[in-house]
């Protein structure tokens, strides 16, 4: 890689050095300024002066910032040290991703979860069947939603460190918000942006609604930022939620639907009330599901959907369902008495799920 096509690639303004610093160049991992080392990348969302002189005595190849401040662009200057500034940092983090991709996982498949909500749980789950499948699978799904925004270089990092640590993987799932912004502003088609560096056989989407109030302000602002990922997806699979009015509004290629009532299509898995159907085949009974919330089983028939269309066995799919066991803070029991859930609803179509669900257990 030179250093100039990756700045033209990215839209960045290269100050300092029109050259790599480090004498070895790029070693091909992008990452954290504290967490860097010799010929590594460093993208922040901002650097000032200090920040560029630590890189500098890191020797790391270059910095990419959206926000020079403090005599970041003089230190650079001085110190003959290359620092490349971007109007849209996402452009240089879906980068950073593709290309780790690219390097460090060209042969593994990639699944990509986005929607307002649910997408933790599915990534997990499917992340599970895999795994318990005996498959050497990573997301970037955790507890805390730390590292689902991608708009830093954490998924690239995780990646890179994985590979270099275990060897070559088989999957990636990866978790991509559907809406995203920094300091207010919006990322506009962040999700298909993301989705597009990972390049998925598979996509799922769970559901549209209103979320992330004041990056957009209406259901078709939310619509249109995922409208988009069908495109990303290409002639991947994508696992639609057929019950969601907007869902079935995209435009998408080869749909796989899931459903919690019965129906008929073959490129379907559904819940009838008492069971999990796929192709008249019964998957999964009530009595066998890691939990009983309707949003929750719509979570588990998306995850059953990306595992079917990745080819897996239907009896695997099972078991890895069977065996799961949910995230923290995901409708998680506190307390008997009085009892006390725990639940990560962020947007009020959760709420309405979490009210819902704790009513029964009244």
């Amino acid at each position: 890689m030179e250093i100039q096509d990756l700045a033209e690639s990215i839209g960045g303004k290269l100050y300092g050095n029109d050259d790599f610093f480090s004498i070895d160049g790029f070693t091909g991992k992008f990452t954290f300024l504290n967490d860097a080392h010799t010929g590594d990348i460093v993208i922040r969302h901002w650097i000032n002066g200090t920040g560029v002189r630590m890189a500098f005595d890191k020797n790391i190849a270059c910095l990419i910032t959206r926000t020079p401040k403090d005599g970041a662009i003089e230190m650079a200057n001085k110190l003959n040290f290359p620092l490349i500034v971007v109007d849209k940092i996402e452009l240089a983090n879906a980068y950073a991703l593709s290309h780790t991709i690219d390097k460090y996982s060209p042969n593994s498949t990639n699944i990509i979860i986005t929607g307002t909500n649910g997408k933790s749980t599915t990534s997990h789950l499917i992340y599970h069947i895999l795994k318990t499948a005996g498959f050497h699978v990573l997301t970037n799904t955790d507890s805390e939603s730390e590292f689902n925004t991608l708009i830093d270089p954490m998924v690239s990092k995780l990646i890179s460190d994985e590979v270099i640590e275990n060897g070559e993987l088989d999957y990636l799932v990866i978790e991509v918000s559907e809406v995203q912004g920094w300091l207010g502003d919006l990322m506009e088609n962040h999700a298909s942006l993301m989705s597009a560096a990972i390049n998925p056989k598979v996509g799922v989407i769970t559901n549209i609604a209103m979320d992330h109030i004041g990056l957009v302000n209406s259901i078709e602002d939310v619509f249109n930022e995922i409208s988009t990922v069908p495109e990303a997806i290409g002639d991947g699979i994508c696992v639609l939620n057929r019950d969601d009015d907007w869902v079935m509004k995209l435009d998408v290629e080869n749909p796989f639907y899931t459903s919690m009532s019965k129906i008929d299509e073959k490129n379907a898995v559904y819940y009838d009330g008492s069971e999990i159907v796929y192709d008249g085949q019964t998957i999964l009974k009530n009595d066998e599901l890691p939990f009983t919330g309707s949003h929750f089983i719509q979570n588990i028939l998306s995850a059953i959907g990306a595992a079917i269309s990745l080819d897996l066995d239907i009896s695997t799919i099972a078991n890895g369902v069977k065996s799961y066991e949910a995230l923290n803070r995901r409708f998680a029991k506190l307390n008997d008495e009085p009892l006390i859930y725990d639940d990560f609803a962020h947007n009020p179509d959760g709420i309405k799920a979490t009210i819902s669900e704790t009513k029964k257990m009244l």
